[in-house]
């Protein structure tokens, strides 16, 4: 499933797509806008 897609099915149920990529020793990245890329 594209991540656009997996964004909309969530926002359709009243909720919010959040993409969080976490790495040892650093602080978590939060990635925007990613499903626009597309």
């Amino acid at each position: 499933m594209l991540v656009s897609t997996l964004r909309r099915v969530i926002e359709g149920m009243g909720g919010e797509l959040d993409i969080v990529a976490r790495f040892p020793d650093h602080d978590p990245v939060h990635i925007a806008n990613i499903g626009d890329l597309a």
